[in-house]
């Protein structure tokens, strides 16, 4: 089956198949994360006020996202940790902006509706972030120690 492929041939589909797994586990991370947030807001919403509660609860998904992400999608071995939050917190930054527009766009159509305000506001995040983490924030630097001979 290899047969006649160049190696650049083999590199190429090997590598378009471990960003399909990678996809696919990024997706998984999120469903976890949502798991934790959805469950967040759920207890939340009765004490506190609806944006408050959204918050909060997405702090909580956050972190699952980060830890779940850094050891499992992107098995991302970064030796920079403090500096990789502080990326990350900037890319939550965006994902947080874009699906907070989006909640209260939901909020707004779906008659104050906060389980489904958040439903409409996750995908726009989600795609947002997945490229930002890719390429910024669990990006392995490589360690120049490595590099040489």
């Amino acid at each position: 089956m290899l047969a006649g492929k160049g190696l650049d041939d083999i590199t190429r589909q090997v590598l378009r198949q471990l960003a399909k797994v990678r996809f696919l586990r990024f997706l998984t991370v999120g469903g976890c994360a949502a798991v934790v947030d959805f469950g967040a807001l759920g207890v939340l919403r009765g004490w506190i006020p609806p944006t408050a509660a959204f918050s909060s609860a997405y702090v909580a998904g956050a972190v699952t996202h980060f830890l779940l992400n850094k050891h499992w999608t992107f098995r991302c071995a970064r030796a920079d940790l403090a500096k990789q939050v502080l990326e990350y917190l900037g890319v939550i930054s965006i994902t947080y902006l874009v699906q907070l527009a989006g909640f209260k766009v939901g909020l707004v159509l779906f008659k104050q509706n906060i389980y489904l305000a958040k439903v409409i506001a996750v995908p726009p995040g989600t795609i947002v972030g997945y490229f930002l983490l890719k390429m910024h924030v669990f990006k392995d630097i490589p360690n120049p120690t490595l590099l040489e001979d």
